[in-house]
């Protein structure tokens, strides 16, 4: 999902020191599948500059939406960033004067005054390298800027023995066949050959570390993660890639049996003492979800529905029936969000959520967004999935709960910018207040974009009215 090179860049005297005369960036290349839009928010960095590439010979919404997407994505996960966007193919025939001019205006008029930390647009030709040198001069010039030297942290001191652990790291994850240390050893490490004072100076070190790409560190208390560093920032991009790819045939339709993890991670290159450390990555960055018990809440996820699902490579509905046990990692069983089926399954909906049912006591809400980064739903799903609501059915766009007398459906329609929630039961306003509170604390922790709460008339909706009034939630 990501390759991560070095480039050297012989500098301009005006823009550096004397002493100063090459400056290494560490180029992170994300891949441009959508598929792999779940994992990049991990590797989203405050201390970089961004070029966002597109095609030059494609000018229709797709491209441009996905040139949105990156810049939302930058200015939620990396507020205040430098960003550049590159536009490809200078070379190809299409690519007149006129042609780049439109696109050039288009651009601006569509992103300028939303994105401010947008700085310029440049075209290259990926064959003859044309305007390639033009861009790196820029890029060198914003590296070595006041501005953004003091955002970065750059112009700060930054002492000796940072450096030396630094050097410590990359050697000893080209020395480890998994390059994995606990930060027990590791603070032995740093006090011992690079002359820290303490944990708290060697955390502090790490975590600065981990911000420039050299390692990866969480100090959190979840699930360990906080009791181990990981030397190599490539080599845990790529435990992801693994995972979350639609190469892999041990995660088909979005489910991942544990029991085919030594497929996907062979104890050769990842030891299974490592899975329950590698599965926790990808859970507290909700890319997965683990189903407790094989189950969710208590609904029982069958190995013979699943089975059956997998057959038909259709969207799964979990029946209330039989009992929960006890499971080990290895028996156990999660969904990956981001590859679930697309399909929304119709039959499944008119049994569980059907349109005929008593709507006196259903309430309404829409979120509006100006923008929905792809994965935001996908967490939405598994924030919910860790609450106490017990999912019925879920595809990628969607998913039906139930908790106590009550039903949930949840929607979210890309194209519109809309997610939309269906309540129908007992206790729905005060049910509904408690779930509109759940996802405004994801938006916050998660976006920078402008939203607004739509109520719809019930009467208007139970009526079946072709335009239902709308209301804005206060």
């Amino acid at each position: 999902g990501i390759d991560i090179t070095k480039l050297e860049v012989e500098a301009k005297v005006q823009y550096t020191k004397p002493d100063e005369p090459k400056i290494t960036y560490s180029i992170w290349d994300f891949a441009g599948q959508e598929v792999y839009y779940a994992t990049h928010q991990f590797f989203l960095s405050e201390r970089a500059i961004y070029l966002v590439c597109m095609r030059l010979t494609e000018d229709g919404e797709k491209e441009f939406g996905r040139v949105e997407y990156w810049l939302q994505s930058i200015a939620s996960r990396a507020k205040g960033c430098p960003i550049i966007i590159v536009g490809t193919c200078l070379d190809n025939k299409k690519c007149t004067k006129p042609w780049i001019k439109a696109i050039k205006d288009k651009l601006e008029k569509k992103f300028a005054e939303r994105f401010l930390n947008l700085i310029d647009i440049y075209t290259v030709s990926n064959e003859t390298l044309k305007g390639v040198s033009e861009l790196l001069k820029d890029i060198v010039k914003v590296s070595v800027s006041k501005k953004y030297k003091i955002k970065c942290g750059i112009e700060e001191h930054r002492p000796v023995s940072w450096l030396c652990l630094e050097e410590a790291a990359k050697a000893l994850s080209t020395t480890r066949p998994v390059p994995i240390i606990t930060f027990k050893e590791w603070c032995s490490i740093a006090i011992k050959d690079c002359s820290f004072n303490d944990e708290k100076d060697v955390k502090l070190a790490t975590k600065f570390l981990h911000d420039i790409g050299v390692l990866v560190y969480f100090d959190d208390n979840y699930s360990g993660l906080k009791d181990n560093v990981i030397l190599s920032s490539t080599w845990i991009t790529k435990v992801f890639a693994t995972v979350v790819t639609l190469r892999n045939t041990m995660v088909t339709g979005g489910i991942l049996f544990h029991r085919d993890l030594h497929h996907i991670w062979p104890p050769s290159i990842y030891p299974r003492k490592l899975h329950p450390f590698l599965m926790a990555l990808m859970e507290k960055f909700e890319i997965i979800h683990r189903l407790e018990g094989s189950a969710i809440g208590n609904t029982l996820l069958t190995e013979e529905l699943l089975n059956s699902g997998l057959k038909n490579l259709g969207p799964y509905a979990l029946k209330p029936e039989a009992e929960v046990k006890d499971i080990k990692l290895d028996e156990g069983v999660s969904i990956i969000p981001c590859l679930l089926p697309e399909e929304r399954p119709n039959n499944t909906l008119m049994r569980l959520f059907p349109e005929n049912e008593d709507v006196s006591t259903q309430i309404y809400r829409i979120y509006s967004f100006q923008f929905i980064p792809n994965g935001f739903f996908q967490r939405l799903m598994v924030r919910l999935l860790h609450s106490q609501w017990q999912a019925k059915s879920f595809w990628r766009y969607g998913i039906v709960l139930y908790k106590g007398g009550s039903k949930l459906l949840v929607e979210t329609d890309h194209l519109k910018h809309k997610i939309y929630f269906s309540l129908r039961g007992t206790e729905t306003t005060w049910k509904m207040a408690k779930l509109i509170e759940g996802v405004n604390t994801l938006i916050t922790d998660w976006l920078d974009v402008k939203y607004e709460i739509i109520i719809p008339c019930n009467h208007c909706l139970a009526t079946k009215k072709k335009k239902s009034v709308c209301f804005p939630h206060v």
